[in-house]
């Protein structure tokens, strides 16, 4: 099966009201791919069964793919972002995920799952911050990308029980996104310096970059966030949050 699916990879497509996915890139005729989408939703309702609080709200196709989506992570490719116009002028964006050689990622999820002995490492407990589901509709490639490895290194932040550091980051980046008094550049800068921040927490203290240099990090983005309503307030919460977790 896997020659035969090596090609295949799943679209994801959100925006609006719609949110799907699919596998492309081969027939879905084949007798291989109805093989392996049945083995999706064998896999996907034991999920259900073993995680209902994280997964009994999709079907079984639909769960596989939620949690094959966490576990890919930041490896996924991104689209830049399109939009369509409603009828009232207002905009919907339109994004897409890909998942590449979805089969032998499903079969390492798989492995991952065996591995951790039913240890909930994909619960919606760790912390996600979903692009496909937010607006981030000013997000060009770069955002995208600093977007998912905030979201990434929040889950393992959550794994590693640092949740206050966690709460306070998921926090600013979510009033990023929501402050409309900031410009995109503004948005983008500081998407960027909390994707820092969430980097460099991951580590070991003695393998971070110098105190000193994280701390001028976490003052440009303090800079930029109490320049502007919504994320001033935000910042004056959670920032004490982020000096105290590096210690200046």
């Amino acid at each position: 099966m896997e020659a035969t699916l090596s090609s295949a990879r799943l679209d994801t497509q959100s925006g609006g009201e719609i949110y799907n996915h699919r596998l492309a890139a081969v027939s879905t005729a084949s007798p291989s791919v109805q093989q392996f989408l049945g083995l999706v939703r064998v896999t996907g309702s034991k999920l259900r069964d073993c995680f209902p609080e994280d997964f009994r709200q999709y079907s079984p196709e639909l769960a596989w793919w939620e949690a094959l989506g966490n576990f890919v992570g930041s490896r996924a490719q991104h689209l830049p972002p399109a939009w369509s116009e409603n009828d009232d002028g207002s905009r919907v964006y339109h994004h897409m995920r890909m998942i590449n050689h979805v089969v032998s990622e499903c079969a390492n999820l798989c492995l991952e799952l065996h591995s951790t002995e039913n240890e909930p490492f994909i619960s919606m407990e760790r912390t996600q911050i979903n692009i496909f589901k937010g607006q981030f509709g000013y997000l060009n490639v770069g955002d995208i990308q600093n977007v998912e490895s905030i979201s990434v290194n929040l889950s393992n932040l959550v794994q590693n029980n640092h949740k206050g550091l966690a709460t306070a980051l998921e926090s600013i980046t979510k009033a990023i996104d929501e402050e409309e008094s900031l410009t995109n550049e503004q948005k983008s800068e500081a998407l960027e310096q909390v994707s820092e921040l969430a980097r460099q927490a991951t580590l070991e203290p003695a393998s971070r970059t110098s105190k000193g240099v994280v701390k001028a990090v976490a003052q440009g983005l303090g800079s930029v966030l109490s320049a502007a309503g919504g994320t001033a307030t935000v910042w004056s919460t959670w920032g004490p949050e982020i000096a105290k977790f590096f210690g200046f």
